[in-house]
């Protein structure tokens, strides 16, 4: 199990649980009110929980053009920490496909 960022009171839940935490810090371009968030990755079951920093688009929705910054991080964030994720579960919207994600962030795979 990861610990790692400001996880507060939820720490001694997950280690109950025996998740990975990451907390994402340095996100100069996460436009919250907060210069980081928290995430849960689950890396038996592949999926990355999350609630800011990336909400499903409409299926069938064309990319924003220019992506958003916030997506675009948790992008990064992914491939820097080498998280072996396939699914996405935003607590704002439906979960899909990591290469949802990638496609909104105008870095299809």
């Amino acid at each position: 199990m990861l610990l790692a960022g400001r996880c507060g009171g939820i720490a001694g839940l997950l280690r109950m649980f025996d998740l990975r935490v990451a907390a994402l810090g340095g996100c100069s371009k996460f436009q919250g009110a907060r210069d980081d968030f928290n995430m849960v990755y689950l890396p038996t079951e592949k999926i990355l929980i999350e609630a800011d920093a990336y909400t499903p688009q409409p299926a069938g929705a064309k990319p924003p053009s220019p992506p958003n910054g916030n997506n675009v991080n948790l992008v990064n964030n992914i491939e820097s920490k080498k998280l072996a994720v396939e699914r996405i579960l935003p607590l704002h919207g439906r979960m899909v496909t990591v290469g949802d994600l990638y496609t909104t962030a105008g870095r299809p795979r």
